[in-house]
């Protein structure tokens, strides 16, 4: 018995089809975990966290597949002794927002805008934070 090539094409493309949407990475994406808030109670979901630039600091910032659009909070996991964030965060804390104003579009991204604005030297290399701990948000300045 021969085998026709159009019986095999359709074959492969029913299992790649058919695979494709009983992957790991497509049932995520149909149905993904909501972004928590993490100043009502709200927990991170995995273990990676980010480094925040020069600031001593590391966060953990909501995402889906290393795409951080959706996040609005970066929530403190680590700040090294001696750092410039020793002292003004502590592991914890939630960072709402830069420049005085909370996040309104990707919190990973608007944080790296604030450290490039800080840098600049008309602004001393001060960072400004809306820092949220233990129910009280406040300005904080890095």
């Amino acid at each position: 018995m021969k085998i026709q090539p159009a019986l095999i094409v359709f074959v492969l493309l029913s299992v790649v089809i058919l695979w494709g949407d009983a992957s790991p990475v497509r049932a995520a994406a149909k149905s993904p975990k909501p972004v928590p808030d993490l100043t009502k109670g709200g927990e991170k979901d995995d273990k990676h966290d980010w480094n925040l630039g020069p600031t001593g600091a590391r966060g953990w910032i909501w995402g889906r597949l290393l795409e951080t659009t959706d996040a609005r909070q970066i929530l403190i996991t680590k700040v090294d002794k001696g750092s410039p964030a020793d002292g003004v965060l502590e592991v914890g804390d939630v960072v709402l927002g830069v420049g005085g104003k909370l996040f309104t579009d990707d919190a990973r991204k608007s944080f790296g805008r604030a450290i490039t604005e800080a840098e600049k030297a008309e602004n001393g290399g001060i960072l400004r934070l809306i820092r949220w701990r233990d129910g009280n948000s406040s300005a904080v300045r890095i």
